[in-house]
């Protein structure tokens, strides 16, 4: 065998080893499992919003002032990690802090803090998190006092949204000509969920048409079930900042969610209705069952000569919400 040969032979094994090397590296940048796109991930799951927790020995399981007889006071923090685990964006929150105020008080200018926490989205699967901390003073004992348990408590209220989408079925021929439609593009069906990535939650949506009392004309309405899926209480929108102070909460405050609806671009008129009202909003007011629906309707209805059909269905919630909790810290002397 010649050279010429031999140098056109390591040619060729050169450059089917470079394709090879290639291939594979080009093959690894494809995005997704075999060839497929990468996932977008849905922040719209699950029913949490943001939730607190008391960090490791802030505060102290025991304030001990046997050796500190002498002193008035003894100084120790409340540390709080605040993580926002739905998905909605959380602007001027507000952590407020509990106690006995004959034995513990703050030490910093205010008892309460304010926060703003970023929820999870499709590029991001977790939410923002926040540490708060309150610098905080123990009282001494009386002297006829051994120790006490004394409560603190943190309790959140922020403003919270709730996002639903879903496909629904409007199937008119059903309702004319049941036994004389062909095969419909689609079936009437309750649209159920587990959760939106919040406390409160869409829970199911069913489709009911009624005739009008215009002639030929075709009503769709939605009724919607929303539960309280979270460890907290509903507020009012429009009077959460009261639930975080003295400020003394209404009735109508206290288990309230605001709703609204879309069928493709027109909004549908929900039911019931408060004083404080306007428009086509509705609202429930959580029981004893954390659970209550609104009907929506499509006021303009749709014509009999239309068929059956699909269109996008919107539902968004809005509504404060409020969370607490608690820690004990003994505060204790040796008695003389």
């Amino acid at each position: 065998m010649n050279k010429n040969m031999i140098s056109k032979q390591r040619h060729v094994i050169i450059t089917v080893t470079i394709l090879v090397m290639l291939s594979g590296i080009l093959g690894s940048c494809t995005p997704g499992n075999n060839g497929g796109n990468v996932e977008e991930f849905n922040p719209y799951q699950g029913n949490k919003g943001v939730t607190q927790q008391f960090l490791e020995n802030s505060p102290p399981k025991e304030i001990d002032f046997t050796m500190s007889e002498q002193v008035d006071t003894i100084p120790f923090t409340v540390s709080l990690l605040l993580e926002n685990e739905g998905a909605h964006d959380v602007q001027n929150g507000v952590v407020v802090l509990g106690f006995e105020e004959d034995y513990v008080v703050v030490n910093d200018v205010d008892y309460f803090k304010s926060f703003t926490l970023l929820g999870k989205s499709k590029i991001s699967k977790y939410g923002e998190e926040n540490i708060i901390k309150f610098s905080m003073l123990a009282k001494n004992l009386e002297p006829q006092s051994q120790s006490h348990t004394v409560t603190i408590i943190s309790t959140l209220c922020y403003d919270y949204k709730t996002a639903y989408t879903a496909t629904a079925c409007i199937d008119l021929e059903r309702y004319i000509n049941p036994k004389t439609r062909e095969t419909p593009i689609c079936t009437m069906r309750t649209m159920s969920s587990g959760g939106q990535g919040a406390p409160i939650a869409v829970t199911k949506v069913e489709t009911e048409l009624r005739a009008s009392q215009e002639e030929d004309i075709i009503i769709p309405d939605f009724k919607i079930y929303i539960a309280n899926r979270g460890n907290g209480q509903a507020i009012a929108k429009d009077s959460v900042n009261k639930a975080c102070s003295s400020e003394t909460l209404e009735k109508e405050d206290l288990n309230t969610v605001y709703v609204n609806a879309w069928l493709g671009e027109t909004q549908l008129n929900c039911r019931p209705k408060n004083d404080r009202i306007q428009g086509n909003e509705g609202y429930v007011k959580f029981g004893n069952r954390d659970e209550d629906y609104v009907k929506c309707t499509l006021e303009e209805g749709n014509d009999v000569s239309k068929k059956t059909y699909q269109s996008p269905l919107r539902i968004t919630l809005d509504y404060g919400y409020t969370h607490s909790i608690s820690k004990d810290i003994l505060i204790r002397k040796e008695m003389i």
